[in-house]
Order: C-alpha cells, then structure tokens, then sequence
C-alpha cells in the first residue's frame, strides 16, 4: 500500500508541475537564425530554478546548458487566480557538427528541452500552432494541460542547413 501512495503522490506532483509551469519560446518545429536563441515561459512559483538541456544521442542524457531562475514577483495573475512568474535566458547551443552528439545529419535540428530543479519533471513546451488552442483558455494552467507537450520537448532546427549555427 505505501509504494502505491508513493507512485500516487509523485504522479500528482508530476501533474502538478505539468499544468503549472511553460516554456513559451521557442516553440517546437521553430528554426533559429543563429546559435543564440532566447528561451522563456511561466511557472507558477517564484524563484525557481530551471535548466535548458539538450539531447545528447551518444551518451541518452539529457545535458545542461543553461541555468536561470523564475522571477520573484509576478507579471501577470489569470481570472483563475493564478500567478504566474517569467524566466528568459539566451542559450548558447553546441555549433553544429553533422558528427557531433546533438544536431542531428538530416535536417539539422535538435532536441532540447527545459527542466525543474536541474533535470526533475521537463517544463511543458508547445508547438508552432499552439496559439489557436491556447486562445480557447482564460487560465494558464487549462492553456498548458490542454495544449502543451508534457514531454517538454522543443525541437528546434537552424535556418540555411545548419550553416548559421556553426
């Protein structure tokens, strides 16, 4: 019974941070202009830490490249009653290597991703259409558990085949 409420509450914990926290820039299926990108979106609590990982095929892990935390004071509270606190970071992401670890040969593109608490639950991410579903929604929390990837997966390729991200 003790490891059913265990899986219990961490499955609720999981859910919670899911419809609670967003990465709303990039969007999935994005092509950045350069190696810089900037990453932003909400969480519903302040002062939280956050990583931006990107997907390492050799090793299956998920790697750390930047590091930032939400914001102490909101910018913004929903009809919900929801408070919700920014982060933003420019990342700057591995040139691009059609041998390297992460951009991948065909398409150039990568897998990224931002997680909790260095590497805990991914934030929800949304795709390139999103915007339409998302409108549907007063509160944040329906907008994420509606519309977002709880993968958090953000896939993101660099314009002129890779050549601007070298």
């Amino acid at each position: 019974m003790t490891n059913f409420r265990t899986a219990a509450l961490s499955l609720l914990v999981l859910l919670l941070a899911f419809a609670s926290a967003c990465t709303d820039q990039p969007r999935s299926g994005s092509t950045i202009s350069n190696r810089f990108p900037t990453y932003s979106g909400y969480h519903y609590r302040p002062n939280v830490l956050l990583e931006v990982q990107i997907f390492n095929a050799r090793t299956s892990k998920w790697d750390g490249r930047a590091v930032m935390t939400s914001a102490g004071t909101p910018t913004y509270t929903d009809p919900c009653g929801v408070s919700w606190y920014p982060w933003q970071v420019t990342v700057s992401l591995p040139r691009y290597v059609t041998t390297g670890p992460y951009w991948q040969p065909t398409g150039s593109w990568l897998m990224t991703r931002v997680a909790e608490s260095l590497g805990d639950a991914p934030l929800a991410s949304f795709g390139l259409s999103s915007n339409t579903c998302i409108s549907k929604f007063e509160c944040g929390t329906d907008a994420i558990a509606n519309c977002g990837d709880p993968t958090g997966l953000i896939v993101i390729s660099c314009s002129g085949s890779g050549a601007n991200c070298r």
